[in-house]
């Protein structure tokens, strides 16, 4: 059965971590954490593997700024929620699928007594994982897009923006970096 991101008590589930960093940890014995595929301002993007759904893809967000996860994970829930009333009728999904959230004790050994351990919490959803970011794509080619390719773009853009409005929330953080295109 999938965790019901809406239902905050029942997804309270803290683990202990005594690592340096995350990969290869299992979270809530189902979510295997992998490879790191990215950094930003409030966490780091891992790989992730559904031991429940193997062939299912997902990445996990960790942050140790757990009030921003949770805006994080609201904003993906109402403008997800948006989707549902069938105002839009677009043939493809913009927004991902909270699958699994919570929150983790991270140990690391001090550097001063490698008995004494520096704890962390750590908090983290699991999502749906779409596709390479477009900064990846465009400097494959040669940062060059055809006239067609970006007016293609800016509209699915315009599309995802309009519905992040109509939802509440203004998207500050736009960039190439940020726009995942699927495979």
């Amino acid at each position: 059965m999938e965790d019901d991101p809406s239902d905050s008590k029942k997804n309270i589930y803290l683990e202990v971590i005594n690592e340096e960093n995350i990969e290869g940890q299992v979270l809530k014995n189902r979510f295997m954490v992998s490879n790191p595929l990215d950094q930003g301002s409030f966490g780091m993007i891992y790989d992730c593997i559904d031991l429940n759904k193997p062939s299912c893809i997902n990445v996990v967000k960790v942050s140790d700024n757990y009030q921003m996860l949770g805006r994080e994970i609201e904003a993906l829930k109402d403008i997800k929620a948006k989707d549902k009333t069938g105002e839009y009728d677009y043939p493809y999904d913009y927004t991902p699928s909270v699958v699994s959230k919570g929150m983790f004790i991270l140990e690391k050994p001090s550097q001063a007594h490698m008995e004494n351990r520096d704890k962390a919490f750590m908090s983290y959803y699991v999502m749906t994982k779409y596709g390479r970011n477009l900064e990846n794509i465009f400097a494959e080619h040669n940062y060059k897009f055809s006239s067609k390719t970006i007016y293609q773009l800016g509209i699915k853009l315009l599309d995802v923006i309009e519905k992040i409005h109509d939802a509440g929330y203004t998207y500050n953080d736009l960039k190439l970096d940020n726009i995942l295109v699927g495979d």
